[in-house]
């Protein structure tokens, strides 16, 4: 559900293009050609709106901004600990790691960004707790907390 599947099409257009062009395909007729398209392009919309949750998931931005705001905060060198929701939008830092499941050894990232409003069922459960652990936690300053978006900077003298 989370994945782009997008890149696929070009791939499915030179398969298509290629069987027409040997004269091998078993639709020879664009009409039909174009209803079959349609007809998979359909069924896929289908398939892909069934997996939206309860919560809207795909289509719920509710707190776009406070992550786009805390990604803004992570300095380039340091390394992240997040969830792989938010993870390809910090990919560009040495050490991106998924936040997956306790326990966790928070000391060895300098940044743990977290959304709770957006994580992932494996992780929606622990994440809070994570977060209790890392306000407690003398190591980590709480440097932005907005619309149940924190991130946490490790402190320089630990």
């Amino acid at each position: 559900m989370h994945h782009y599947s997008l890149p696929i099409v070009p791939f499915l257009v030179v398969a298509i293009v290629s069987t027409l062009a040997a004269n091998r395909s078993w639709l020879r007729k664009g009409k039909s050609i174009i209803l079959w398209m349609l007809a998979i392009l359909f069924l896929g919309l289908t398939l892909r709106l069934a997996l939206i949750d309860n919560k809207g998931y795909l289509f719920d931005w509710s707190n776009w901004q406070a992550t786009q705001e805390a990604i803004a905060q992570v300095k380039t060198k340091g390394s992240v600990l997040t969830t792989h929701e938010i993870a390809p939008h910090v990919t560009h830092r040495p050490v991106v790691k998924f936040y997956r499941s306790p326990p966790v050894n928070a000391s060895k990232f300098d940044y743990i960004l977290l959304n709770l409003e957006h994580a992932s069922l494996r992780v929606e459960n622990t994440a809070p707790g994570l977060v209790e652990q890392l306000e407690r936690d003398k190591r980590f300053q709480l440097t932005y907390q907005k619309d149940k978006v924190y991130l946490f900077e490790k402190l320089r003298n630990s």
